[in-house]
């Protein structure tokens, strides 16, 4: 499929298509720490507001405001998390042309997920995993 926003879409692929090659690199990079320029990628490439997010990192927008402000970094599990979701949009909006499409298919149940809302599962890079999983089905035409 088109990918309708290709500006965005490609320059953030081009930022972190390493990281999603080689699952070492994402793992240091998470333990490295991820500054917020990374979750303003995933804002920009998901079309989600900073709150969403926030809500599911377990913090609040001012302290991702803060650690904007003092330039710090998430911890290492958030940082995973971010990453993962930057994954996962970036395959999404592949497979469904924009991010409008992916999140009109993440808040709807899915049948090759058991029938759950695949949203839902977004707060742990195992969730993530089951989505990038079926997004790879989907692309391939298996939805058994």
């Amino acid at each position: 499929m088109e990918v309708k926003e290709p500006e965005i879409y490609y320059g953030i692929l081009g930022k972190y298509r390493q990281h999603f090659s080689d699952p070492m690199l994402l793992v240091h990079s998470a333990n490295q720490g991820l500054t917020t320029s990374t979750m303003d990628d995933l804002i920009r490439i998901s079309r989600r507001s900073r709150e969403s997010f926030a809500e599911r990192l377990s913090i609040s927008v001012k302290t991702i405001e803060r650690y904007k402000k003092e330039n710090k970094s998430f911890d290492p599990l958030k940082g995973e998390l971010i990453l993962k979701w930057v994954q996962m949009y970036l395959k999404g909006i592949e497979v469904f042309g924009s991010a409008r499409s992916f999140n009109n298919w993440l808040s709807r149940p899915a049948a090759g997920l058991g029938g759950i809302v695949p949203d839902e599962i977004t707060t742990t890079t195992g969730g993530i995993n089951l989505i990038l999983d079926e997004l790879i089905r989907i692309e391939f035409g298996d939805l058994s």
